[in-house]
């Protein structure tokens, strides 16, 4: 037999071998899909006819009640993966007694979109529910902008439909696998350009003097190399031993080769090492052991460059799935995370649940409750997550993640996970550099929503208030203000001296426990400020008491003067970002309230330089007004209900009070959000700041008293309280609240002109 004929012989053979063993595998998988569990309702559904043609949303098919489905996931797979999806998604486990029988479920399959290729949309089922008023208000609670609720079709599957394998499921194993991570990076580094590297422009020449890092081969902690390539770890401390942390004591040991050899590592930070070497990298840098702990000075420089720290680094590793610097970065060794996907095999297609999301997974984390986190979050350009299903890898451009096939991704593709980075809004204004205007109005907005996420979380030191806080003042600082400033410049007690009449207008957070001024020891923290409340601040989404997000249209004080932290009295530009009167847009006369001069005989700087640090000066008028309580329980909104127009102010500590000018006045003029426990027996003392931009009025003041709502007629106004008097008889207020008042119900109050001192 020659060799042409043994080596045909050869092949046919193994061809009559693939095909027999293919033939096999299409009869076993017929055969589970025969055998897949379906109740009447799912095996009347064609899911090949419905991923090939596609439904409209529209036109999408009704399945039954949750209740149903949730009661047949054990008898049906498509039940059960649709139960599971719903259940995580709303966070049924805390409403286990809430009544679903009327939420009805639907699915459909988007078709492709006009701009996006054809072969590269994936297919998917979404599924339609309309959520109930107590879910609802969870999820806003939770501030969390989750995903469509989809089941994703598997990978190996994809071609039968025409489409890629892109977008896809993809089955995840028990450890991560860093030739998938090593090629996300890739992408980055060599596909997109400055939008990834350039971002706050971090150049690693800028990293703060005497800054250290991990040498991951020698095992020892060194100083940062000129031009430095490293890796940054975000994680929690955690209430454990912390023999491992750097102190001058033991600085210069751990500067030897091999010396953490000796260290008593915390898993995390172990990991973390594990994973620079996985990915061909040197150098790491950790807090605990790059800093060094007990050196004040060193200390606070440290703190002070760290939005360089983490805004240069090539990657930062998010320890996202423990709750300590002992817990260990899951995927990394066998058994160290959950591998939670849930794939089932249905009329000989796999279906699977993505595996949770970045946002979702973030929102019941540990990680994301605490303060140091958050700044880490925002400053890093790019983001390594471990999370305990899966590993996620962020960029300005991108998101990978283990579950979805979504490597080379193309901008206008829509799959499951797309997202933006955290707060890239920053990135885009510090780009508009014509419209200062819009530039400002856009920072104010932003600056609002980075308090109210900041706020939300909890520091092991409320000491740390500031400091944990320092890089984004610093970063805000550097590239937002027009020109850069200096943070100490810029900020006053953790507020932004140019947006300074917006930033003041924060609220306390819906469910705030508490109605304390925050005070510790060596720190100035006025009432003026967030930072002067132990309750989260929060400016949108102010349910039962606002139509729209806080914000000032002009300025209704000639000058604020600051007492700094040094006892340093100074001016602030006023309303720099707010609008002028225009004859042709606002006509004056439509105004019937006009602010007053400060009075030309008297310097508000001068008085400053004699009361405490803390301290805001201003000119306005003063007014003694009532407030009633608004009666709106819980119990009022009913299912039927739109959750969108559900307005209830829930707070056990703060309530939203309507404003009058009498004891016996029945014409509402405003609303101001005081302490439950306000009494309503005397007048209150009202000052006010700014024009509001609330865009809608409706339901803020009586129409019929003071007249239709107008562009500009509500204005932000704040309650007082005396706290204290100064040795030259002088009185100091601190704020109780804000809220607004109709311009016309304003004017024609008993007004009078003022300075306000306020601590």
């Amino acid at each position: 037999m020659t060799m042409e004929l043994l080596d045909h012989l050869r092949s046919t053979i193994r061809h009559v071998l693939r095909t027999g063993m293919a033939m096999f595998l299409n009869k076993v998988s017929a055969s589970s899909s025969n055998n897949s569990l379906l109740c009447e309702t799912c095996k009347a559904l064609d899911l090949i006819q419905i991923f090939r043609d596609g439904v409209r949303e529209s036109e999408a098919i009704p399945i039954g009640a949750l209740a149903t489905i949730l009661l047949k996931k054990d008898t049906c797979d498509l039940c059960a993966l649709i139960s599971h999806l719903i259940s995580r998604s709303w966070f049924l486990d805390r409403h286990v007694n809430e009544d679903l029988t009327s939420v009805q479920v639907r699915l459909f399959a988007p078709l492709a979109n006009m701009d996006v290729p054809h072969s590269a949309y994936p297919r998917r089922i979404d599924l339609l529910a309309s959520r109930p008023n107590a879910i609802e208000r969870t999820l806003k609670e939770e501030k969390v902008i989750f995903p469509a609720m989809a089941l994703q079709l598997m990978e190996n599957d994809a071609a039968r439909f025409g489409r890629e394998r892109l977008y896809h499921g993809r089955k995840v194993g028990p450890e991560v696998d860093f030739r998938l991570v090593k090629e996300w990076m890739r992408i980055c580094e060599k596909e997109h350009g400055p939008t990834c590297t350039d971002v706050w422009e971090n150049a690693v020449e800028q990293l703060p003097k005497g800054a250290r890092m991990i040498d991951v081969n020698e095992m020892a902690i060194v100083e940062a190399p000129a031009n430095c390539r490293y890796v940054a770890l975000s994680y929690i401390w955690g209430k454990i031993n912390t023999q491992y942390v750097t102190v001058l004591k033991n600085v210069s040991q751990r500067c030897h080769r091999g010396s953490l050899n000796n260290v008593a590592l915390p898993r995390t930070i172990g990991d973390a090492i594990k994973v620079v070497r996985k990915l061909g990298e040197r150098y790491l840098w950790v807090d605990a052991m790059c800093i060094i702990q007990d050196d004040p000075d060193s200390k606070m420089a440290q703190i002070a460059g760290m939005a360089n720290i983490y805004g240069a680094a090539l990657v930062t590793i998010f320890a996202v799935g423990g709750d300590s610097a002992d817990a260990p970065l899951p995927g990394l060794e066998p058994g160290s995370r959950q591998v939670q996907q849930q794939i089932k095999r249905i009329q000989e297609l796999s279906l699977a649940i993505p595996l949770r999301m970045l946002e979702e997974t973030l929102a019941v984390s540990k990680w994301n409750t605490r303060g140091w986190t958050f700044q880490e979050l925002v400053l890093s350009r790019r983001g390594l997550v471990f999370t305990k299903e899966q590993v996620f890898f962020r960029c300005q451009r991108d998101m990978f993640c283990e579950d979805v096939i979504n490597e080379h991704s193309k901008d206008e593709a829509i799959y499951a996970g797309k997202h933006s980075f955290a707060h890239d809004e920053l990135r885009a204004i510090r780009k508009d550099k014509v419209d200062l205007e819009y530039r400002y109005r856009s920072y104010s907005l932003a600056f609002m929503q980075i308090v109210e996420d900041y706020t939300r979380r909890e520091l092991t030191n409320p000491a740390d208030i500031y400091n944990a806080f320092f890089a984004i003042i610093t970063l805000l600082s550097r590239y937002i203000e027009i020109p850069p400033l200096d943070p100490d410049s810029a900020f006053v007690f953790g507020m932004p001296e140019s947006v300074l009449e917006d930033a003041m207008l924060f609220q306390p957070a819906l469910n705030s426990p508490t109605h304390e001024r925050r005070s510790e020891e060596g720190l100035v923290t006025p009432s003026w400020s967030w930072a002067g409340w132990k309750n989260s601040a929060v400016y949108f989404d102010l349910e039962g008491y606002g139509y729209s997000p806080v914000a000032a249209f002009q300025s209704l004080v000639d000058e604020w003067v600051i007492v700094d932290s040094k006892g340093r009295a100074r001016q602030i530009a006023s309303g720099r970002h707010l609008s002028e009167d225009s004859e042709d847009d606002n006509p004056l006369e439509l105004y019937k309230y006009q602010k007053p001069s400060s009075p030309s005989d008297a310097s508000l700087v001068e008085e400053a330089m004699s009361l405490s640090p803390g301290t805001l000066l201003f000119y306005t008028t003063v007014a003694l007004l009532w407030v009633r309580k608004v009666n709106n329980p819980l119990e009022e909104s009913t299912a039927e209900e739109d959750p969108s127009d559900v307005r209830i102010y829930k707070s056990t500590s703060h309530s939203a009070f309507e404003i009058f000018s009498s004891e016996t006045s029945i014409a509402k003029m405003g609303k101001i959000v005081l302490p439950t426990d306000t009494d309503v027996t005397v007048p209150l003392e009202f000052v006010v700041l700014t024009r509001s931009d609330i865009l809608r009025g409706q339901g803020t003041y009586d129409e019929e008293a003071f007249g239709i709502h107008y562009e500009g007629c509500l204005l932000n106004v704040m309650v007082i309280k005396q706290v204290e008097t100064t040795p030259d008889g002088k009185e100091v207020y601190e704020r109780v609240g804000v809220g607004v008042i109709v311009e016309t119900a304003w004017a024609a109050s008993r007004l009078r002109p003022q300075v306000v001192r306020l601590q």
